[in-house]
């Protein structure tokens, strides 16, 4: 992935301004989807402090009586799992030309596959 004149290697530890432009654009993605889907599901973001992973959590609204529900953890990163975090899907960064490649790869691709299974899922 290129960001300005900075290409995206693989397990190689990001400048500080390329992280705080991942991380606004991880943002832009959470508000995309909780204007989107924020009536049918919960959305939430949260970063690593060591890297510039990102963890988008969407799950199903919890209603009371229902227990717990269904999620899905997706990774956004540029490294290996080193840490051993517990999430259910990484997309790579590296993998990417743009952002933009990668944010539609999500939106037209995985997401649609995400929401289906949460839909389906009886757990909550």
């Amino acid at each position: 992935m290129r960001i300005g004149n900075y290409k995206l290697e693989s397990n190689v530890r990001l400048p500080l301004h390329i992280i705080e432009y991942l991380q606004k654009r991880y943002e832009a993605l959470e508000s995309y989807l909780e204007n989107k889907y924020g009536d049918r599901f919960d959305i939430d973001l949260d970063f690593s402090r060591q890297s510039e992973s990102a963890y988008l959590t969407i799950s199903e609204k919890w209603e009371p009586g229902k227990g717990f529900c269904s999620s899905v953890e997706i990774s956004f990163r540029n490294h290996d799992n080193f840490a051993g975090s517990n999430y259910d899907e990484a997309i790579f960064l590296s993998h990417y030309e743009t952002w933009t490649e990668c944010k539609k790869y999500f939106l037209n691709e995985r997401l649609p596959q995400i929401l289906s299974k949460l839909q389906g899922d009886k757990a909550c």
